[in-house]
């Protein structure tokens, strides 16, 4: 009788939790489905440039997917009525290479033409920050590989909102040396005069890099992880560099990058939080309740390069060779 009634609950308690689980289908706004999303930085130390595409919800069950725009100009203003054009090269970039003022405050204007309709983006004046020099890129290898970590301050306290952006290539050989190839012109093995031994291979940073000095009594930054590599990496087999590139930001486009990181990374869980509206500096000139994502901001990066000649031992697995049969019909 004990069996059966514990049975009963068991059974009472799994009907009970399924019935708790309905399935939900987000009502998605019609007019969100053409978004205009703006990535870039007015940098006046480096190249300028901005990317542009445009995210398009087929369904409610599609996914969002990026398609670059590159039927536009983008021109840079100041507000003393300067004009900087930008040159479109394709995949939604555009990009240009200007000494900026830095006493002027500097704005992005983008005109998108199509055979639908004529469309006019403006972001908002925006103060020129330049970035402190980075002090040091330092490393520490651990039994779970090795970390990387920037180092900075502003001895003027002015900085207070950083952000970075890294590319890193590394060199690696091959499992084997291959010192002959088989010319199919000549029918027969030749030595190999090309090296494909050595190789190189670059990367970028995809997570959102930022800090704030805010809560400091120090606009100073030790040893903050831009980057993480996993033990045994062949990117640390014989030779590793990064290159950092390091931004002053102002508060608003820093909130804006902060809103960005907890949309995109902090997400999934049951207690993260909860996802934000995120809009930024530019509007729509002829609807300006268009949604219109992202943020632009000015100023003059400080980039600096890291070459990490690897001092630990690394062991690359060597397979044993598939050896072809030297068959009568083969041509090894």
């Amino acid at each position: 009788m004990r069996t059966i009634r514990y049975l009963l609950y068991c059974i009472m308690l799994v009907l009970t939790w399924a019935s708790c689980k309905d399935p939900y289908n987000p009502i998605l706004n019609p007019e969100n489905k053409d978004v205009l999303v703006v990535e870039g930085y007015i940098d006046g130390a480096d190249q300028t440039e901005i990317n542009l595409s445009k995210v398009r919800i087929a369904s409610q069950l599609d996914t969002a997917r990026p398609e670059p725009v590159n039927n536009a100009t983008v021109i840079v203003e100041d507000d003393n009525g300067g004009n900087y054009p930008l040159t479109g090269v394709g995949n939604g970039k555009y990009t240009g290479n200007y000494s900026y003022d830095p006493a002027l405050k500097f704005r992005v204007r983008i005109r998108v033409i199509s055979p639908q309709s004529n469309k006019e983006y403006l972001s908002d004046f925006v103060t020129y920050k330049i970035a402190p020099e980075i002090d040091s890129i330092s490393y520490r290898v651990t039994g779970e590989g090795a970390q990387i970590f920037v180092n900075t301050h502003d001895p003027d306290n002015k900085t207070t909102f950083y952000h970075w952006k890294w590319n890193d290539t590394w060199e690696f050989h091959s499992t084997f040396a291959s010192e002959y190839r088989y010319d199919f012109d000549l029918a027969k093995v030749v030595e190999r005069t090309d090296d494909i031994y050595t190789c190189w291979r670059s990367d970028f940073s995809k997570e959102i890099l930022i800090s704030s000095t805010g809560k400091l009594s120090k606009d100073e930054i030790r040893e903050f992880k831009i980057n993480s590599i996993p033990h045994g990496d062949f990117r640390l087999s014989v030779l590793y560099s990064i290159q950092v590139q390091q931004y002053a930001m102002d508060t608003a486009g820093f909130n804006f990058l902060a809103a960005l990181k907890k949309n995109t990374e902090n997400m999934g869980s049951l207690f993260d939080p909860q996802p934000s509206n995120i809009r930024g500096n530019i509007h729509d000139v002829y609807d300006p309740d268009a949604l219109v994502v992202g943020y632009i901001g000015a100023g003059a990066s400080y980039k600096t390069r890291k070459f990490i000649k690897i001092p630990w031992d690394y062991r690359q697995e060597c397979p044993m060779p598939y050896v072809v049969p030297n068959k009568k019909d083969s041509i090894a």
